[in-house]
């Protein structure tokens, strides 16, 4: 018991990058989840936020035969904000698993970086279930002309879980091109598309969403009901 806490004590003070992954009896980019012969996994890579140094190893790791190999690389990425992560995880957006391509869409939030944009437009258009849900939430940092085409396309979308962020980020975008198919989206099947496309009309704040809105009060979902009120109380201030 004593080796096993004064290893977690030395392990909690390197940088993730320092940590000896013969530790671990796991290969290095597997420290992060793997068990290490049934021993209790005390200390992770994840425990300390990763610097610019892991970036070569982590986008090694990115082409891992191991699955939940790669996808812990993507997201550890994504905890790095300085250095070029975006090459790295653009690459990853056409991972075969749709997981892990999900997760390096969603480590390229907030970025500013412009080369992800085209990249995370075709997710959101080509990309799995996950994967299109994920760009349409992320392209919020990315908005443009193109974002806004793409994201209108996605309101059309088959899944409810790409529509309702598509919807939301939208509203992110003060886009008064969408609002009449947000206002068409009111009629959603799903609540939260609903919901979504309500909180996106009070966002932009175009008075031709009243109506629809007003309806929306009585909607038989609590979430609907909620936004379209605070909605309405944006139309109202004319401060979306």
């Amino acid at each position: 018991m004593i080796f096993w806490l004064a290893r977690t004590l030395l392990l909690v003070s390197l940088a993730p990058q320092d940590v000896p992954a013969e530790l671990f009896d796991c290969p290095p980019m597997q420290a992060a989840s793997c068990r290490c012969n049934d021993r209790p996994p005390f200390v992770m890579y994840r425990s300390v936020a990763p610097g610019v140094g892991s970036i070569p190893r982590l986008s090694l790791a990115l082409r891992d035969s191991s699955e939940s190999g790669r996808r812990n690389a993507a997201q550890e990425l994504g905890r790095i904000r300085s250095g070029d992560v975006v090459t790295p995880l653009i690459a990853a957006l056409a991972d075969g698993s749709c997981e892990v391509a999900a997760a390096a869409a969603w480590s390229l939030r907030g970025r500013t970086d412009q080369r992800a944009a085209a990249p995370l437009r075709h997710a959101l258009i080509h990309g799995g279930c996950l994967l299109r849900a994920r760009a349409a939430e992320v392209l919020e940092s990315f908005p443009g002309t193109e974002a806004s085409a793409a994201l209108l396309t996605a309101l059309g979308d088959a899944d409810s879980r790409v529509r309702s962020p598509a919807a939301r980020t939208l509203g992110a975008f003060r886009e008064r091109g969408a609002v009449l198919q947000l206002i068409a989206a009111m009629r959603d099947t799903s609540e939260h598309v609903r919901a979504a496309s309500a909180e996106a009309l009070g966002r932009i704040g175009d008075q031709r969403a009243l109506g629809v809105l007003t309806v929306a009060l009585h909607d038989a979902a609590k979430a609907v009901r909620e936004a379209a009120a605070t909605a309405i109380g944006r139309l109202g201030r004319g401060r979306p």
